[in-house]
């Protein structure tokens, strides 16, 4: 029931689901088809799907099953996406250091995540692509809460990169009173 929600608010946003790893669901925004609100789309998924999941554990916990806890990583940047393989063995997927950075963000969650209250960790580059860049403090967006997550280093780069935590509505409070203390 978990990844047939999460599927849908993929597809809801204009995204392609490129694979399941594990209990993790890789997708892809402006692939195939080219979108010109890809990153604010990906921003959109990534809290509805928060929000989705939010209702879920609600049901399970009735129910009397434990929660599930989500990490969302979003980077945007070039990749190398189609097929790819060899002639025994072909996948259509997408490769490159942007879809490192992203899976790297996403693992961050577990340790920067808890800070805010939120598992969705943005790059500056995607806030720029999302024409949300020049963000120097918290700011609200339509449905949504962009909060600085400081500058980290990411396994793989040479720079450390700023970082930002996407907030529903719903979490917005709560965050800011785990900043305060």
């Amino acid at each position: 029931s978990y990844l047939g929600e999460m599927v849908e608010i993929v597809f809801n946003h204009k995204g392609t689901i490129d694979k399941y790893i594990g209990d993790a669901i890789m997708a892809v925004w402006n692939w195939p088809l080219q979108d010109s609100d890809h990153a604010l789309n990906a921003l959109r998924a990534a809290v509805q799907m928060q929000k989705t999941l939010e209702e879920m554990q609600e049901k399970w916990q009735a129910e009397g099953l434990p929660k599930l806890q989500i990490g969302i990583g979003i980077h945007s940047g070039p990749a190398i996406l189609g097929n790819i393989g060899s002639p025994r063995r072909m996948e259509q997927t997408a490769i490159g250091d942007t879809v490192n950075v992203a899976s790297r963000l996403e693992g961050l969650n577990k340790t920067i995540g808890p800070q805010f209250g939120s598992y969705i960790l943005a790059s500056e580059t995607t806030l720029e692509a999302a024409g949300l860049d020049g963000i120097i403090k918290s700011a609200l967006v339509a449905d949504f809460q962009v909060v600085p997550a400081g500058e980290t280093e990411i396994r793989g780069r040479l720079q450390k990169m700023k970082l930002y935590a996407i907030l529903p509505e719903s979490r917005v409070e709560e965050s800011e009173k785990q900043i305060a203390r």
